[in-house]
């Protein structure tokens, strides 16, 4: 009888050790097992954690995994009773940068494409403007006449106010020319006036342009004829030649013109000075299609 009374009190010894033993194991704070833990963002029913955790100081002892789902419990966060897990604040989007508008390089200007200038259209736009050198020939009662021609040309893109094809080769140009012309026989007289024509320019070879030309315009003669009275006249001429493209827009002028001068019958006399010319000059092209369509 004594023997079963100590093996009763040594059971319930026993069991009293394994009970405090079995308490005082939760002491610890959180502790698990995370090699099947998830990435985050990634709703998944795998196990997260295994083990012991403490919440709120009461230890809660698991033998089987807790998903995350059930518990909604991190191992790198603390729970806390009565609140939702705390979750790391979503990041915000990015604020839409303030660009300033394209301006034109080293101003603070809008650019030229965003102002309204772009969207004046003239019906011409200068496209040449060069140096014309030329000596002529010709004959009067008391001798030679043999003007010397210096004069600047400046040419007008007419084929937008002629409201020619863009796909038209040739370009057709309205031309002023100021004039200066000294005459080398008779010696000491000279013309002065300006000239106002078309020309029409055509790309022949690569390199190549032929054109011609018309003019007419004012001019003052020194000279005294018995064939031409001294003063007012009309100069009118009409004439070709060539341009030979020296490259970077730039062409060397070659031509013939032929001259006549008279005043329209409002002074006496009016027979009229003939001249044949040979120019030579030089033009810059502001803008050539067929040149950009060779550099592409």
């Amino acid at each position: 009888m004594r023997m079963r009374t100590r093996g009763r009190t040594r059971f319930l010894f026993l069991l009293s050790a394994l009970v405090l033993v079995w308490s005082g194991g939760g002491a610890g704070d959180v502790y698990a097992d995370d090699s099947h833990r998830q990435p985050d963002g990634i709703a998944s029913v795998a196990p997260a954690a295994k083990g012991r955790i403490r919440m709120g100081g009461v230890c809660i002892r698991s033998s089987q995994w807790i998903s995350v789902g059930e518990t909604g419990f991190r191992p790198d966060q603390t729970l806390v009773p009565g609140s939702p897990a705390r979750e790391k604040p979503p990041a915000s989007p990015p604020k839409d940068e303030y660009r300033e508008p394209a301006s034109s390089p080293g101003t603070g200007t809008p650019s030229f494409s965003e102002t309204n200038l772009n969207r004046i259209e003239f019906p011409v736009r200068l496209s040449e403007a060069g140096m014309l050198g030329g000596f002529g020939v010709g004959r009067i009662p008391e001798g030679r006449y043999e003007p010397i021609l210096m004069a600047a040309h400046f040419g007008l893109d007419a084929n937008r106010f002629l409201n020619l094809p863009e796909m038209h080769r040739g370009r057709f140009t309205l031309f002023v020319e100021p004039r200066f012309t000294p005459l080398h026989e008779p010696s000491g007289d000279y013309e002065l006036g300006i000239g106002l024509g078309i020309q029409y320019v055509y790309p022949v070879f690569r390199n190549l342009f032929f054109y011609t030309a018309v003019s007419c315009g004012p001019h003052f003669i020194s000279v005294h004829t018995e064939q031409q009275a001294r003063g007012f006249v009309i100069d009118s001429e009409a004439g070709g030649g060539f341009y030979l493209s020296l490259g970077s827009g730039s062409a060397l002028n070659i031509g013939y013109r032929i001259r006549h001068l008279s005043n329209g019958g409002i002074r006496t006399p009016n027979t009229g000075i003939n001249n044949h010319f040979l120019v030579v000059g030089y033009s810059m092209f502001l803008d050539v299609p067929e040149e950009k369509e060779r550099n592409e």
